[in-house]
């Protein structure tokens, strides 16, 4: 007999009983109390919560005698009316209970929802350590609320960047060529060159919350940065003879040289430096659209921040140790140029999120689309400091760096930041997982500090030079855009 024919006679048995026991509202007050008092334990809660008692075998009839002395022993209709009014007038209430339909639905959900491994093996969806019935399914009830809702993904990062173009900077020669570009004995040294674009050491870590105990709604936090990255270069005299400066010189039209070391005349020092960071950070919201079979898609929506900058530094410290450099011997220059920028990223985020599974094999396929404002700030800098007979004086600018084209200049401009993501995972128990993928960022406009440099120098700007032409160099901002992209090897843990 089915579980709803059993409840249908069931109540038509008792309503029988409430019609011979006398007036309709006592039919009505018993049929109440004996259904609030007697309803057997497979009527009372669903099949989730309390699993239903077990079949037994139909026992044979017994003989005339057992029979009389069983409908003997019954009450009668009569006196099973009297006691549920009995009963009805003095039960006690019970105090108030909050209503438990919305944990029957929760606990519903989690038991249908569990995912079982093709080859045997434990359930995903987080259930797996707790007692299970003699019917297959979990005792919810006794579960920790936030058992399966919790994960945290923690990855190593192997990347590379766009790296930052450089103008030549530092140039050797012959001492007839004395540095300058265009002649036939000078080569570059340093510049001339994208630096920083090689592979890098990084680290990403997700956190993420499951906002109802069936996994439909939940919040996560995305963390990504990649260690600094640097270029140096170094050069004295001891390395090379004659150590210059290149630049366009626009009172002659023509390329000259800025000399740091020439034999007999100047014993120089060059150090040039150029690091690189970047980070980005996620607040997203995530929903699930779509489950079918082992596929789930996942909509993604959120707040997306992103950092990145250069740095630039070349400094000179010189000393003059020969005539024809227009200064007294025993002068030493100490001189720097400095070239910052910085961009930062703020806006919206959207995107999807899909996962294929089988057996313990897993398969994501992250889109993503930021849209929002880069606000850019370039700040150039310089100071040539001379020092004769231990008195130093300061000068305003560098080489690179004039009053011309020193300062700070902000700027914001509308970008838009797409990610690609493709992981394949490994679950090595039914809660860790590994995960080896591919990222790819790209930043659609941003400042380098590379672009920022003007290679047209005017020599009458330069410190304790009379001043004479017109004022170059000139600050004009340029723009490119900035990718990012490598491997990711990772463990992700479901608690």
């Amino acid at each position: 007999m089915t579980h709803v024919a059993r409840m249908k006679r069931f109540v038509t048995g008792k309503l029988v009983a409430a019609n011979l026991a006398g007036p309709s509202w006592v039919a009505l007050l018993t049929v109440i109390a004996v259904l609030s008092t007697s309803l057997p334990a497979w009527a009372k809660a669903p099949p989730w919560q309390t699993p239903p008692p077990p079949r037994t075998e139909k026992k044979t009839k017994a003989g005339p005698s057992a029979t009389t002395a069983k409908r003997a022993a019954r009450p009668s209709p009569a006196k099973k009316a009297t006691a549920a009014v009995k009963t009805v007038a003095t039960r006690t209430p019970k105090a108030d209970v909050k209503p438990q339909e919305k944990d029957d639905e929760v606990q519903q959900a989690a038991w249908m929802d569990q995912i079982i491994y093709e080859d045997g093996g434990e359930p995903s969806g987080g259930y797996w350590n707790d007692p299970v019935s003699d019917y297959g399914y979990p005792y919810l009830p006794a579960l920790p609320r936030l058992r399966g809702r919790i994960w945290t993904r923690a990855d190593y990062l192997f990347w590379w960047t766009q790296g930052t173009a450089l103008p030549p900077l530092v140039t050797t020669s012959s001492q007839n060529d004395a540095g300058v570009l265009g002649r036939a004995t000078t080569n570059t040294l340093f510049g001339h060159e994208t630096i920083n674009n090689d592979a890098r050491s990084g680290g990403r870590i997700t956190l993420g919350y499951w906002l109802q105990p069936y996994n439909k709604t939940g919040i996560e936090f995305t963390y990504l940065t990649l260690g600094d990255k640097e270029s140096t270069f170094q050069a004295s005299q001891d390395d090379y003879a004659v150590l210059a400066r290149p630049f366009y010189d626009t009172a002659l039209q023509a390329q000259n040289a800025e000399l740091v070391a020439f034999p007999n005349v100047l014993d120089g020092t060059i150090t040039v430096e150029g690091r690189t960071k970047y980070h980005t950070m996620e607040f997203l919201l995530r929903r699930k659209i779509g489950t079918q079979c082992n596929r789930t898609l996942d909509f993604l929506i959120g707040y997306r921040t992103d950092y990145l900058k250069d740095d630039l530094l070349i400094r000179e410290d010189l000393d003059v140790i020969g005539a024809g450099t227009g200064m007294a011997i025993g002068t030493n220059v100490d001189l720097y140029d400095r070239f910052d920028t910085v961009n930062r990223f703020n806006g919206v985020e959207f995107g999807f999120s899909g996962q294929a599974r089988h057996n313990r094999f897993t398969l994501d396929v992250l889109m993503k689309l930021a849209l929002g404002n880069t606000h850019t700030r370039v700040f150039i800098d310089g100071q040539t400091t001379r020092t004769v007979n231990a008195v130093s004086t300061p000068g305003t600018g560098g080489i690179l760096a004039l009053p011309s084209n020193m300062g700070t200049v902000s700027s914001n401009d509308f970008t838009v930041i797409p990610e690609l993501g493709v992981t394949l995972g490994y679950n090595i128990t039914c809660r860790l997982k590994a995960t080896l993928g591919y990222s790819f960022i790209y930043w659609s406009k941003v400042s380098r500090v590379g672009e920022q440099i003007d290679f047209d120098l005017n020599p009458g700007q330069f410190p304790f030079a009379t001043a004479a032409g017109g004022p170059r160099p000139e600050f004009s901002e340029q723009t490119t855009d900035f990718w990012a992209q490598g491997l990711n090897f990772g463990l992700e843990y479901r608690y």
